[in-house]
């Protein structure tokens, strides 16, 4: 059965194949017509790897026209992408595509190709087989699934989330009613379409509405805006870090006049920093929360709510409960979603946390006259702008690394901004010095998953009981530990 959302691009691209689709500075628009050549490219090229219909396959391409493309294609091929990030290293990504049953990577290291029909365009590498009790759950698992996201499991193996075109669609519509978006708006795409919070922010609708996107021309601060401004952009979806960064400037940047909406989610924003935005653009920031599991959780639609160190009220068609448990904080609860955006499962293996259209997430959370507040974390992750870092998975590679007698990843959290960064503590004999550690996690892993801060102990601090002593860590690290040795 062809994926519902290749249908809805199907008719997009019908209606209009001439219309303007991507946008960026100095280069011509990517229109629809165009994009759906590149598609047709990759999915030849894709045709050419023989792979099972109905295979998972983990994907990987920069934000542009590659991604979107590459995406339409595998879906045209009948197969299933497990949505990775662009900058993982290829031995991270055949190893998600061993644990999950994958059969292929198929890899796109430019975002802007002429073509997705040559071999150096789009590369496709089998995956080294699975047992086969694993490759044959994987493609019933996924039998009927638009796309996989990817995420890490409790013991650091790689975890994705399966996600329904029913699902995604129906997360698209209830944002869409949630944030008062039409068709005709233009998204600024500054955030990693392979997220979900990409996924379901600027990709769906460029591809199920023909909402044109526009990508900054490089990577500063203002580029963004500097897009926004000058192809007329209404919606820039962002992080807290951005926010944070633009208001911390003595001469902020002007605002676009045509920016209507700006919303922001993969972590908290300070209120501090949403009172300086609208002290500074006489508008507010629009919260925004939501989960790979299930899309949109809560919006705020007065653009108020950060400013009170509130997310908002739930997004439509989601219905929240607060289910009290141990360890919780005073007044708060799980918070618990039902919605028709929720997904699947995951994969390889289910969890009761996700299933039946119910996902108990990781947050604790209160709610006062319909607005939710969120009161901290149930679980361990690590919040990188957004991204889901595993400490178990980053502990693994580092213990691995010669020299290396113990390793304890914790997250330390600016209290300014909220963001959130990833520490490594290490218990080393062997004069392990920051960069050769770096070097050591950039290679295996993830740039978001590397830890930046990186301090050494001839042995890791315990608590009387023997359990690793976190505080006295962290306060190693809050005294200035973890930056690179200038002598490096």
């Amino acid at each position: 059965m062809t994926n519902a959302i290749l249908l809805d691009w199907r008719r997009t691209l019908q209606a209009a194949p001439d219309a303007p689709l991507l946008l960026r500075p100095g280069a011509p628009a990517t229109t629809r017509a165009l994009l759906s050549v590149l598609a047709s490219g990759a999915a030849a090229r894709i045709a050419g790897a023989a792979l099972p219909e109905g295979a998972l396959v983990v994907f990987s391409a920069p934000n542009g026209s590659a991604f979107l493309a590459g995406l339409v294609a595998l879906w045209d091929q009948g197969l299933v992408p497990a949505l990775a990030d662009s900058g993982a290293p290829d031995e991270e990504l055949l190893g998600v595509a061993r644990a999950l049953g994958a059969a292929a990577v198929v890899r796109c290291g430019e975002p802007w190709p002429a073509s997705l029909a040559e071999p150096g365009a789009l590369a496709i590498a089998a995956a080294a087989a699975p047992d086969a009790a694993r490759a044959a759950a994987a493609r019933a698992a996924v039998a009927g699934a638009a796309a996989v996201k990817l995420s890490s499991g409790t013991t650091g193996e790689p975890k994705g989330v399966i996600a329904s075109a029913a699902a995604l669609i129906a997360d698209d519509e209830q944002l869409t009613r949630s944030m008062g978006l039409v068709a005709e708006d233009r998204i600024v795409a500054a955030i990693p379409l392979s997220h979900s919070y990409g996924l379901s922010s600027v990709a769906l609708p460029a591809l199920r509405r023909g909402a044109a996107l526009i990508f900054p021309g490089t990577e500063g601060l203002f580029a963004a805006l500097d897009a926004a401004r000058q192809f007329d952009a209404t919606f820039l979806p962002t992080v807290p870090a951005f926010i944070a960064a633009l208001v911390a400037l003595g001469t902020p940047p002007s605002w676009p006049p045509s920016l209507r909406l700006v919303i922001t989610a993969g972590a908290p924003l300070s209120p501090e920093a949403a009172r300086r935005f609208r002290a500074t653009y006489g508008r507010g920031v629009h919260a925004f929360y939501g989960a790979s599991e299930c899309g949109g959780i809560a919006f705020d639609r007065r653009g108020d709510a950060a400013e009170r160190g509130a997310i908002g009220a739930p997004v439509d068609g989601v219905t929240l409960e607060l289910v009290p448990e141990d360890g919780a904080p005073e007044g708060a609860g799980r918070v618990v979603v039902r919605s028709p955006a929720v997904t699947t499962g995951y994969l390889p293996l289910p969890d009761p946390r996700l299933a039946g259209g119910v996902f108990r997430t990781g947050d604790w959370g209160r709610l006062s006259s319909g607005e939710l507040w969120l009161a901290g974390r149930a679980d361990g992750w690590i919040n990188v702008r957004g991204k889901k870092v595993d400490p178990a998975e980053v502990e693994r590679v580092i213990a691995a690394m010669p020299g290396v007698d113990e390793v304890a990843i914790l997250a330390l959290r600016d209290p300014a901004t909220g963001t959130e960064r990833v520490a490594a503590a290490i218990a080393t004999r062997a004069g392990l010095s920051w960069n050769a550690v770096r070097a050591f996690c950039v290679e295996r892993l993830a740039a978001h998953k590397a830890p930046r801060a990186i301090a050494f102990f001839e042995a890791l601090p315990r608590s009387a009981r023997g359990k690793l002593d976190r505080r006295a860590i962290l306060a190693r690290f809050a005294d200035g530990a973890g930056a690179p040795d200038p002598a490096d």
